[in-house]
This record gives structure tokens, sequence and C-alpha cells, in this order.
């Protein structure tokens, strides 16, 4: 199929990883494409924006394609989406529950049989009974498709659908987004208590900035004689981390070059993959002498695998940032990206579990 005559409808995910699409222009360029696209039978995309993308940044022409056989308005081709989209690491627990509970509306759709209170029915124009042992469960089908337990899928759903409209729109984008444990105790209160534990607790503080806690900012000047640089520095005038440079929000950071030793404690949205990146490359780029990171601990993330070959510590229990009052709902650890592992590990081992050392 020519890459000109995809189309590209409201419902694919217009965002898009740059550093994805360059590695698998990288492997279509020396390979080929593995995996072809899918598109509806009315010519829409229905998987693969990455490997569209690709292929159009290597000025290819015709693309290889899985043709779906239902038009891209029906339920079925947007059940082909939501899969693609489901199997994204970057999802938040919150989106992949919205995602899933969208799933369970459009699969009983095309399964009416599967429905609740629904099964051992006789089935439509010919008579025939259906048993329960022949209708598969939407979890079922889901677990299968996403490569999630049926448990996972049951939860994630739970959150999505209990949570109130306001309150997901409030923590949306949040690292409470992604908090598996905090959105399920959420989800099992009144919407009104939901508010209250999202104010209260989550949200105590006025600023929504997780700024490193003391105990770490010691730890980091064990490892390094001077913070040669603070890329996402809270304010050049006050900052939090006693750096010789600092870029603020204002600097955008990562249009930035780095330099010396980077201690980095990035925004923790969906944007945390670029200033993992922009940490890595430019280590190993000899822009960097060396490297610490104070990061969520999200080992299902595509960031996380990113540290893969750099020695990193689980923090035990949950810290305290500074500028909160309460401990923070998810975990946390420090990544040390540099030649010194011993002083990272004589700095660190006192407070969590130490992996990854060569």
């Amino acid at each position: 199929m020519r890459i000109a005559d995809v189309r590209i409808g409201e419902r694919v995910r217009r965002l898009t990883d740059s550093g994805k699409v360059a590695e698998l222009a990288n492997s279509i360029a020396e390979l080929g494409l593995v995996n072809p696209i899918a598109v509806s039978e009315d010519g829409y995309l229905l998987a693969g924006l990455h490997r569209l993308e690709a292929c159009k940044s290597l000025g290819l022409i015709d693309i290889e394609t899985v043709g779906i056989p239902f038009y891209y308005d029906s339920p079925q081709a947007e059940l082909v989406e939501l899969d693609e989209n489901l199997i994204r690491s970057e999802l938040t627990v919150l989106e992949r529950g919205e995602g899933l509970a969208r799933r369970k509306v459009l699969y009983e759709q095309v399964h009416p049989e599967t429905r609740q209170g629904q099964q051992g029915h006789r089935g439509s124009g010919d008579g025939e009974y259906i048993s329960e042992s022949e209708i598969i469960s939407f979890s079922d089908d889901a677990a299968e498709k996403i490569g999630a337990s049926k448990r996972t899928i049951q939860q994630e759903i739970q959150i999505a659908t209990n949570l109130a409209p306001e309150v997901k729109e409030q923590i949306r984008g949040t690292e409470l987004a992604d908090n598996k444990t905090a959105l399920l105790n959420l989800a099992r209160m009144e919407p009104v208590e939901q508010a209250q534990e999202v104010k209260n607790v989550h949200f105590a503080s006025e600023s929504h900035e997780w700024y490193t806690p003391p105990e770490i900012i010691e730890r980091v000047f064990h490892v390094f004689d001077t913070i040669d640089l603070d890329p996402c520095s809270n304010d050049s005038e006050t900052p939090i981390v006693p750096a010789t440079h600092h870029f603020t929000r204002e600097d955008d950071g990562l249009s930035q070059s780095w330099f010396g030793n980077v201690y980095m404690n990035p925004p923790y949205g969906r944007e945390i993959i670029d200033w993992v990146r922009h940490l890595c490359e430019g280590y190993e780029a000899g822009h960097i002498t060396a490297g610490i990171a104070l990061v969520p601990s999200r080992t299902d993330t595509e960031w996380f695998r990113l540290f893969k070959q750099y020695p990193r510590c689980f923090i035990w229990g949950r810290l305290k940032f500074s500028g909160q009052a309460n401990s923070a709902p998810f975990p946390s650890m420090v990544v040390y990206v540099g030649q010194d592992e011993q002083a990272f590990i004589d700095a660190f081992m006192d407070i969590g579990d130490i992996y990854g050392i060569i």
C-alpha cells in the first residue's frame, strides 16, 4: 500500500516517541519492516503508527499492510486500535483502565452473549444453544490479547469505572495516575471521599513538584565533589540543589547541552523518558562526566529500560520530598551513570538495595 494513502483517524494516538521512531527507522533500513501495519477496509491505520512514521522518515513510498476486514467506524476496528494502545508500556494505570473499560463495551457489542446474565442462552437465528463453556469472557479475551492477568484487567477497569470524572481529570498526568495501589484505594471510596483524599493526602502541597529531599542531596555529594549542573532546577536564585549551574523550566533543559557532573530529578510526567534519554545519551557521547538521577521506581516503563546497564538503588520505603506534607505515594530509585561505582555504593547502600553493578 502507498504510504500516502494510509488514512489517520482521530482515535489513533497522535503522540509518538521520536526516539522509538528513530530506532525503528534504523531497524527497518537494515532488516526491512518485520511487522506490517494494520489498516481497516476503508484504509484507516489501526495499528503501527510508530512503524508508519519510521517508514515516512526513510522516504519510503510503499508499506506492507495487514487488512482488517471491517470499516473504521465499526467496533471491531476500534478493538484492534485499543489492543495496540493497551500493550504500550508508557500508558499510566489510569489510561490503561479507561482503555480496558472502553474495550469491554466494544467487546460486548461484538459478542453480546458474553454480557453478564446472558450466558447459557440460545443463539440467534438457528436456535442453537450456547453453553457457558463455549463463551470466551471479556477478561479471558483481553488477557490473551494484551498479555495481562485477568485480575489486573478487572482491577484496572474498577479504577476507571469507579473514580469520579472530576477526580480522574485532576490526577491525569500526575504521578498518582500511575500508582495502582493508591488508585484502587480511591476507587473503593465514595466520590466525595475520593476528592477529599486527593486534596488532603496526595496533593496536600500547593506545589505538585517533587523536590529532592536533603538526605539524597547529601549522598550525591559523597559521590561528586561538586554538582556541575542541575538541568531540572526549581529556581536559579534559590535552588533546592546547590549546583554550579542550573537550568529552570524557562531555560528548557532538554534543549541545552549538559556537562560535567549532573544531578537530575526530572518532571515525573510522560516527558520523563526524554530527560532519561538526554542523560544517558549525553554520558555515552562523553559530554557528561557522570550523572545521578532520582526517579520513580517504575520497572514497567520504557524509560526504565534505558537505565538497564547502570547501577540502581531501590530506596526502602517512600521518600518524603521537600515541599510535601506526606511521603510520596510511589517508590523511588537513584541511578548512577559513571565510572566510580564504588562511591555510589558507599553513598547509597544504607538507604536501599543496589542492583546492576558490573
